[in-house]
This record gives C-alpha cells, structure tokens and sequence, in this order.
C-alpha cells in the first residue's frame, strides 16, 4: 500500500492559515497572537505576520485598547474573504476525498478479494469509512469491525465488536485502519493468531 505522501498534496497552506485566523478572530477577538499562534498550530512569529499581512489587505481591524492589549476585529471584506477561502477549502476537501476513495478501490482491488471473501476493519475512523466503501464496491459484502480502545458501539449503523472477540483465523484480510492505534492493534491482532500476509494498511507514512 502506498504512503499518505504519495496521495496527495496537503491540505493546510497559507490559503487555510488565514481562513483559520479569520475563523477564530470572528469568534474570539479578544485573543492574544500567543493564543492564536497555539491554537492555529503555528510559531508567535508567523502569526504575527499573518495578522500583519490581513490588516494591511483590510480583511481585519486592529485595536489598541491598552499596553499589550489589542483587539481584532473581522471586517465585511474579511467575511466575504472568509466565505471565499471556506468554499476551496471545501472543493479542495471533496477532491482529496474523492482521491483517496479512488486509491482505496484500485489498491483493493489488487487483492485476493471477492464476493465470498469475508474481511475485518480494524477501527471507526474516517479512514475506515473509506476502507468500508472501497471494499463495498469491489463486491467485498461480508465485512466485520473492530473497534480500538473506547471506541463508539456502531459504526456505519454496524456493531463495532471488540478486538478480543476477533478469530483471525477466520478473515481472508484484516484490514487496520486507525493511525493513532495503529501499533497497538497489530501487536494484539498478531497475538490473537493473525499471520502478516492477512494485515492490510494503507496510507501509512513510510521511514
């Protein structure tokens, strides 16, 4: 399986940096640059610069109210600049959806799959959903999930059953679609009897 770098390009860049500032200007204004710098994920500096950068194109208002007190205020041209950014965020999100299915679907493919293939999900996150569908529509019906840790009791309207319950033995492929616990679960599929020809994992970033 290939690796998420192979797939497509980021989705955060400049363009979102600034959508996010905007997003969290409107919402809290009172917000220091330390504050926004942290919570958009990005150095004091750069932030700075950023607030700079969208109060000389008008997109927002800085007020001085007191030392080390500023105030930032979104401004109509920043709304309308905001709406803009959301609606290629978004264009951008469905592509990079709709790519990612698209791998999905030709990588399984290549697999020893059919129609009387039975298969496990191991995970309920958004990857999974998309491991869910791309099997769906390779003929894959007879299709198992497991949840990671505290997991939700459904998925896709299907029970999510514990990883203990899993017999190994009895899918033709395990599917492991959860990053965050990815390790942990192949450590405890591979104690549960599961051999490293059945485990599946894609988009997973390669050293």
């Amino acid at each position: 399986m290939r690796s998420s770098d192979e797939h497509s390009k980021g989705l955060e860049d400049n363009s979102y940096r600034e959508l996010r500032l905007l997003e969290e200007v409107d919402s809290s204004p009172d917000l220091s640059q330390r504050q926004l710098a942290r919570r958009l994920g990005i150095a004091l500096g750069v932030a700075n610069l950023l607030v700079r950068r969208l109060a000389t194109k008008g997109y927002i208002k800085v007020t001085h109210l007191s030392w080390k007190r500023w105030v930032y205020v979104v401004t109509p041209r920043g709304m309308a600049r905001k709406v803009q950014l959301t609606l290629v965020y978004i264009d951008r999100f469905m592509h990079h959806y709709r790519r990612v299915r698209q791998i999905l679907r030709q990588d399984f493919s290549n697999l020893p799959l059919n129609k009387e293939s039975r298969v496990a999900i191991v995970g309920t996150t958004e990857l999974a959903e998309l491991a869910y569908l791309a099997l769906r529509e390779i003929g894959v019906d007879d299709i198992d999930v497991f949840g990671t840790n505290s997991q939700g009791p459904s998925f896709l309207g299907m029970p999510v059953q514990e990883m203990g319950s899993m017999v190994a033995g009895e899918y033709a492929k395990i599917i492991v679609a959860d990053s965050d616990h990815g390790d942990a679960a192949r450590e405890d599929l591979y104690a549960s009897g599961a051999s490293e020809s059945q485990l599946v994992e894609f988009l997973r970033a390669r050293g």
